[in-house]
């Protein structure tokens, strides 16, 4: 009563299937490896805002800001604010700070 799926190989074992698994969200370079504070920050940064800007719209130090950036960097492979920017708009996320940070003057 087992269905055939043409094509299909099971993998050796499982822990083969999730390091494949994880190997495949490291090359798409997935959005969910980033935690939703990173998330945001990117989103700050990618958008414009300072580090000292993001600090004081997320009640967080500098020194916090830029260990985000720095996980950021490392989890995107964007090593400029350029870089990131467009790693941004090719995920389609350009301009989401209008929805989550209407606290940002520039769209009130």
């Amino acid at each position: 009563n087992r269905i055939q799926i043409p094509n299909y190989s099971p993998p050796n074992s499982l822990h083969q299937a999730k390091r494949d698994y994880a190997a495949e969200l490291r090359q798409e370079n997935a959005s969910f490896e980033l935690k939703d504070r990173e998330f945001e920050v990117m989103i700050l940064y990618a958008s414009g805002c300072t580090e000292r800007q993001i600090a004081d719209m997320l009640n967080k130090s500098q020194f916090t800001v830029n260990t985000y950036l720095k996980t950021i960097r490392d989890k995107t492979n964007c090593r400029d604010r350029k870089s990131l920017h467009s790693y941004v708009s090719e995920h389609g996320w350009h301009g989401l700070e209008q929805f989550f940070f209407s606290y940002i003057p520039e769209y009130h």
